[in-house]
């Protein structure tokens, strides 16, 4: 499943990359809290530039999730 590239837009002097390698921090502590469920579930952030949402690429569990490369960008019409 391709993804958009990240940008390299600054949101209060963070990178996109750097929010969605924080959002893969937070789908860890979830695993370690015991609520990973397979891959059921997902965290996900609004895009800094109103495209649509970051969200975690399905197939994967919490526990799998490493870095900015397990989100995809879904637009508003879901693409």
């Amino acid at each position: 499943m391709g993804g958009m590239r990240l940008s390299t837009t600054k949101t209060s002097g963070r990178s996109l990359d750097d929010r969605l390698t924080e959002l893969a921090e937070a789908c860890q502590i979830l695993e370690m809290e015991g609520h990973g469920e397979m891959t059921l579930g997902h965290m996900s952030i609004r895009d800094p530039d109103d495209r649509g949402a970051w969200i975690k690429r399905s197939g994967i569990s919490f526990a799998e999730v490493r870095g900015p490369d397990d989100f995809r960008l879904v637009d508003y019409d879901g693409k």
